[in-house]
């Protein structure tokens, strides 16, 4: 099964686009952050930490992270993790593939409840 939830904040305004096929897509970065806890002889430390969780959505949902969504803004996201490979300078014929690691989003839940962005 591929499923993840993640709780988090946008690290920055969504960016809406198209594909040539004419797809609508919309792409962020989650900030999502937690709490580890680390067992060091017979202590319990715990440790903060943060995670940069970069995020694609397609089709209707791409617009409503448009529409809605801008930094800062609380969200809880369901979705697969999905790789692929694109070229790291598009126009260098020359230029390698790179390979990113994204969660491509199903379902979104408003924490700080809806605004329209202007």
């Amino acid at each position: 099964m591929n499923k993840s939830v993640i709780t988090g904040e946008l690290r920055e305004d969504p960016k809406f686009d198209s594909t040539k096929s004419g797809r609508d897509l919309c792409t962020f970065t989650l900030i999502a952050k937690s709490a580890v806890k680390i067992h060091r002889e017979g202590r319990v430390e715990i440790t903060r930490r943060i995670d940069y969780v970069p995020c694609i959505a397609w089709g209707p949902v791409a617009h409503i992270v448009k529409d809605y969504l801008r930094r800062g803004s609380r969200i809880c996201v369901e979705g697969k993790l999905c790789s692929r490979k694109h070229y790291y300078a598009p126009d260098d014929p020359n230029s390698e593939y790179i390979e990113v690691m994204e969660l491509a989003i199903d379902e979104i839940e408003f924490i700080d409840g809806i605004n329209k962005r202007d």
